[in-house]
This record gives structure tokens, C-alpha cells and sequence, in this order.
């Protein structure tokens, strides 16, 4: 006798991986086809054992397991890449036997790139005021009083195109997560980042009534990269589930710049507050479940 299992899956990838690895094994497996009647899919179908993923067109998981306890109490897991610890309670509450974590590859490959160009846009023009509110003529303290040529006291700051400091214009990572057996994951991150600016500030004292303050490119930091990695292994201790995980940042102890502040020559030999990143740092955890 053949064991039937009922596959109820919506992502035709995932449902065909699975379909192909149990018939491998021998068992004949069933593919849901109309997702808004399982419950008759099923009562054809007549399974031993019922795979049943919790994000379906029309109705969810939940549902049609309820469904399916009301005429049969055939094994039913969950198989959801929603592993968070309420789904598992509801699905157990609904009737469900087990609840399995989506993706089952043993290599997972993930990354970023965010490109961006940020600069300021415009010209600032102002006036110089007193606490009272009153424009005033220069830097003495003299007041404006005849308003009728009050454009020729504005002062002009100049900061169009000009790029904007303190964060990375540039930054990309790439991560390969590997589970080479039950209960362990290792970790590998690359992280990358450029086009970060120095911060500056705008001294709108420089500007005077007669010629404008212009804002220059402040220093372009140099890019960096940095190297991480990471191991975790989960166990059972007699009733305790215990995960042991570890990282180390920066492995390979990258010397970077992290931020500064911009200098009078707009390089790194007149830059200030320059902070350094972290060098290689380590952590240690043990969590234990009761």
C-alpha cells in the first residue's frame, strides 16, 4: 500500500520540489488544483497525510484545516515561511500536528544596493535681524529703516548641487547563509559603503551683504568594507531547547572612517571629529527555551 499526501500549495515551485522528493520516496502525492474547494479536493483524494501552507488564494490555511477536522483527523502540517510563534499556536489550534519553516534550501544567497544622489538644491537669501525681529543694515547692530531698498541688506548663501554629508550615497551587502545539517546555520555578510560625505556645517556668518557665501564639495570620505560571519546551533538539552550562537564583525580587523567633519581645505588633513569604525569585535550567546 502507497501512503497518499495531499499537497496544498499555491507556489507551483515549492509544491512541485515537494511532490517530486516524496514520490522519490515512494508515496503518491496529490496536488491541490482549486484552491476555493479544498475540502472537496480532499474527500477525493482520500490522503494519509496533509501538507498545507497558510498564505492560499481565497481562504487561508487556518480555515481549511478547521474544515478538514470537521470530517477527518488525517495528520495535518503547516508548511509556511509565516513561522512566527502566534501562526504556530493558531495553526495548533486550529487542529494542525506540526508547523515546518519555509525555505527547506540549504543555502540561502540574499544582498542590497542602494545608489543614491543627494544633493541640496536652491539658493538661501535672508536677512540679518535683531532679537526684536528688525532687519539690520551690518554686522554693528544698525537697524534698516527705510524699507524701500531693503533687497540690497539680503545675504546669499550658495549651496546648489552641493552634496550632502554624514551618510553613505553607496552602500551594498551580499550574505550566503548555509545549513549544512539539522539545528546549525552559518553566516557570511559582506557590507560595502562609498560617496559618504564629511558633515559640515553652513557658517552663514562668511556671507556678507555684497558677496555670497559659497558652500563647497565637502571631503568624500574613502569607501570601505567590512567582512562578517556567524554560527548558531540549536539542541536539546534533556526538556531545554538551547541555541549556541556566535558572531565576529569585521573579521579581517578593516581600518575605515566611518564619519568626520569637514576642514578648511575640504580634505582629510584638515577634517575633524574623525570617528573610526569598529575593528573586530566578537559576541557569544546561549539561549535556553524552557
Amino acid at each position: 500500500m502507497k501512503y497518499r499526501i495531499f499537497i496544498v500549495e499555491d507556489d507551483e515551485t515549492i509544491a512541485n520540489l515537494l511532490k517530486k522528493h516524496l514520490s522519490s520516496w515512494g508515496y503518491d502525492v496529490f496536488l491541490a488544483e482549486d484552491f476555493s474547494n479544498i475540502l472537496q479536493e480532499f474527500a477525493g483524494k482520500d490522503p494519509q497525510l496533509v501538507l498545507l501552507d497558510l498564505k492560499l488564494p481565497f481562504y487561508n490555511g487556518f480555515h481549511w484545516c478547521e474544515e478538514i477536522r470537521k470530517v477527518s483527523q488525517v495528520p495535518v502540517i503547516f508548511i509556511s515561511s509565516a513561522a512566527d510563534n502566534m501562526n504556530m499556536v493558531m495553526a495548533m489550534s486550529r487542529g494542525a500536528d506540526d508547523f515546518i519553516a519555509k525555505p527547506f534550501r540549504w543555502m540561502e544567497v540574499n544582498g542590497m544596493f542602494s545608489w543614491g544622489d543627494w544633493r541640496w538644491n536652491g539658493t538661501a537669501k535672508g536677512f540679518m535681524m535683531n532679537t526684536e525681529g528688525q532687519i539690520m543694515a551690518n554686522s554693528r547692530g544698525e537697524v534698516v529703516t527705510d524699507m524701500s531698498n531693503v533687497d540690497q541688506y539680503k545675504y546669499t548663501i550658495e549651496m546648489d548641487n552641493v552634496q550632502v554629508g554624514g551618510s553613505a550615497q553607496t552602500t551594498a551587502a551580499l550574505g550566503v547563509t548555509f545549513r549544512p545539517m539539522k539545528g546549525l546555520r552559518l553566516n557570511a555578510d559582506w557590507n560595502f559603503f562609498a560617496r559618504n560625505y564629511a558633515d559640515y556645517d553652513i557658517d552663514a556668518s562668511q556671507a556678507t551683504q555684497k558677496e555670497a557665501y559659497v558652500v563647497e564639495k565637502p571631503w568624500e570620505i574613502p569607501s570601505w568594507s567590512t567582512f562578517d560571519v556567524s554560527a548558531g546551533y540549536t539542541f536539546d538539552f534533556g526538556k531545554i531547547r538551547a541555541t549556541l550562537s556566535g558572531n565576529v564583525n569585521n573579521l579581517f580587523n578593516q581600518e575605515y572612517i566611518a564619519d568626520a567633519r569637514d576642514g578648511s581645505n575640504h580634505d582629510w588633513e584638515t577634517a575633524t571629529r574623525v570617528i573610526y569604525g569598529w575593528g573586530r569585535t566578537y559576541t557569544v550567546r546561549l539561549k535556553l527555551n524552557f
